[in-house]
C-alpha cells in the first residue's frame, strides 16, 4: 500500500489540516462553544464574526482534497462562493433576540477653561484694540 502512495504521510501533503484546525477553532471560539464570548449574545452579532473561520475551513478542506488527489482545486473553487453566500444568508436571517445595545461613546461634556491672558500682554496691547473688542 505504501508503494502506491496510500500511506504517504508528510507535511507537504497534510498542511491544509492546519488551516482546517484554525478555522474550526476560531469558529468555536467566536460562536461561544469554547471559552466565553465577550459582547452581545444574540445570534446576529455572533454570525457577523464567522466569515473568516468559514473561509479558512473551506479553503483548507479544498486544498486537502487536492493534495490527496481526490479532486483538483480548479474544479472545487465554486464551493468558496457557495460558502460566502451561505454565511451571508445566515447573517441576514439570524435572530436579534437578546441583543445588547453597546453603550454610547463617551464624549466630553464641558470644554476645558481657557487660561487667562497674562497681565503683561494685556497692558502691552494698544488701547484702540482693547476698546474694539
Amino acid at each position: 500500500m505504501h508503494t502506491i502512495g496510500l500511506f504517504e504521510f508528510g507535511f507537504g501533503r497534510f498542511w491544509p489540516v492546519i488551516l482546517i484546525f484554525f478555522g474550526v477553532w476560531s469558529f468555536a471560539r467566536r460562536w461561544g462553544l469554547v471559552g466565553h464570548t465577550t459582547g452581545c449574545p444574540c445570534e446576529r452579532c455572533r454570525a457577523q464574526c464567522i466569515m473568516g473561520p468559514a473561509m479558512l475551513t473551506t479553503v483548507g478542506t479544498l486544498l486537502l482534497l487536492q493534495s490527496l488527489s481526490v479532486v483538483g482545486f480548479n474544479k472545487t473553487w465554486p464551493v468558496i462562493i457557495l460558502v460566502v453566500g451561505g454565511v451571508k444568508l445566515l447573517q441576514s436571517s439570524a435572530s436579534t433576540e437578546g441583543h445588547i445595545q453597546p453603550p454610547p461613546p463617551a464624549y466630553p461634556t464641558a470644554t476645558p477653561p481657557t487660561p487667562p491672558m497674562p497681565a503683561a500682554e494685556i497692558s502691552s496691547t494698544p488701547s484702540s484694540e482693547v476698546n474694539r473688542g
